[in-house]
């Protein structure tokens, strides 16, 4: 299956080659490139700009002090979550 449009010699779309597509595409493409834009994303779980974005959200008429300790106290609870899950798991697959 070519992962290449005939017509336009672009790389297809996930939607139009479908999994397999997507699968082959994927192995042409730079993982450290892909890690590096992840990271890079405002969206990426280590952002601050993400836990500002939240702070403002559940209180709009905060300070920039107080957003940015907000911040990073809904950080820190995510990452607390997220350790107490790996527990979970971790417990839950040697049993």
């Amino acid at each position: 299956m070519s992962t290449v449009d005939r017509r336009g010699e672009r790389p297809l779309t996930r939607q139009e080659c479908g999994e397999l597509g997507a699968m082959a595409r994927l192995k042409t493409e730079s993982w450290d490139a892909m890690t590096a834009a992840a990271r890079s994303s405002p969206e990426h779980v280590s952002s601050m700009d993400r836990w500002l974005r939240k702070a403002r959200e559940s209180n709009p008429n905060l300070s920039d002090e107080q957003a940015g300790r907000l911040a990073d106290k809904l950080r820190t609870e995510h990452y607390r979550e997220m350790g107490r899950r790996s527990v979970q798991a971790r417990r839950a697959a040697r049993s």
